[in-house]
């Protein structure tokens, strides 16, 4: 795993190519909103870098963000890991939803999967703001 960007207040675990749109997703989430997003490109599901995990733990919220199912993806992984340990902050998943949403070109699928960084930002944000 790599650290890609420091951050204090949430960080957000990403695997693969969509690593450049949850740059962007980071920098706007830090302009527009004064959330600084830790950035943390885990190239490799399994085995899982624990460590990386635990030393991100004092920042309020962990997002999974991957060009995958939400149902067993970086995600899961993660969320298998923290559920056996203790002072983690809740986990949102983004990614594929469990539904068909057509067939389209690059960007329209990240548009209907809601993996474009607006909205990213947008789902991140209301998370965040719940807590």
């Amino acid at each position: 795993s790599h650290l890609i960007k420091e951050g204090m207040d949430i960080t957000l675990f990403t695997t693969g190519a969509i690593l450049g749109q949850v740059l962007k997703a980071a920098n706007m989430l830090e302009s527009n909103f004064k959330i600084c997003a830790k950035v943390i490109d885990i190239y490799s599901i399994k085995p899982l870098d624990e460590q990386i995990i635990e030393d991100s733990k004092n920042t309020k919220l962990f997002v999974s963000i991957e060009e995958h199912s939400v149902v067993g993806g970086l995600g899961s992984v993660i969320s298998d890991y923290v559920s056996t340990q203790r002072g983690f902050p809740p986990i949102l998943k983004l990614g594929v939803k469990e539904s068909f949403r057509g067939v389209g070109d690059y960007n329209y699928l990240l548009e209907q999967n809601r993996l474009l960084p607006e909205l990213i930002v947008e789902d991140i944000v209301a998370k965040y703001n719940s807590l």
